[in-house]
């Protein structure tokens, strides 16, 4: 089997694993967005039903209710201007894309078949249009460590960097496969 093959769905594994992380960190982001805008009415209306009769301590939660809503605002604009909803979908649309050539690499590499030029070319051009699509220019340092990391745990490969095959995501001094 051509070692490039292999290399690329290795690679392509790392990317997957890169972009579900970082889904499941908008996914988390974007919930408590819409759990702050759903519980912050209600905890407010249960704080007016509860004090009605006394007004001293009305101003207390009012004055409360103005900080969260303060800090709801803030994290709103915040996921506006990082564009949280924009993350999660190019995340989404990452991962399938990486998956569908991880996929057609694994088969390729575990069949017992001789690979023609053509299917050669054509997952080698996948993988470049992946590449070319930005995925590798919006991965950051730490991400890309991650994603060899769990790439060298899938593939049961030693770090050529440290030496070590490492078989847990505790990080590490290595600047390859440990600073995430």
């Amino acid at each position: 089997m051509p070692i490039h093959l292999m290399e690329m769905r290795f690679h392509t594994y790392g990317a997957i694993k890169i972009f579900e992380r970082r889904k499941s960190q908008f996914h988390r982001l974007r919930s408590l967005m819409t759990y702050l805008g759903i519980a912050t009415p209600i905890f407010f209306a249960f704080l007016v039903i509860a004090t009605s009769e006394k007004l001293a301590v009305i101003s207390i939660f009012t004055l409360l209710i103005f900080l969260i809503l303060f800090i709801q605002l803030l994290i709103s604009l915040w996921s506006l201007v990082a564009k949280w909803d924009k993350q999660y979908e190019s995340s989404i649309i990452a991962i399938t894309s990486s998956y569908i050539v991880y996929e057609r690499l694994n088969s390729l590499i575990n069949s017992n078949c001789t690979i023609s030029s053509s299917v050669l070319a054509a997952i080698k051009n996948d993988y470049q249009a992946l590449l070319s699509e930005g995925i590798s220019g919006i991965i950051t340092d730490k991400e890309r460590c991650y994603g060899y990391r769990q790439s060298l745990i899938k593939f049961s490969q030693v770090c050529p960097s440290c030496q070590l095959r490492p078989t847990g995501m505790k990080p590490s001094d290595c600047e390859l496969c440990g600073k995430f």
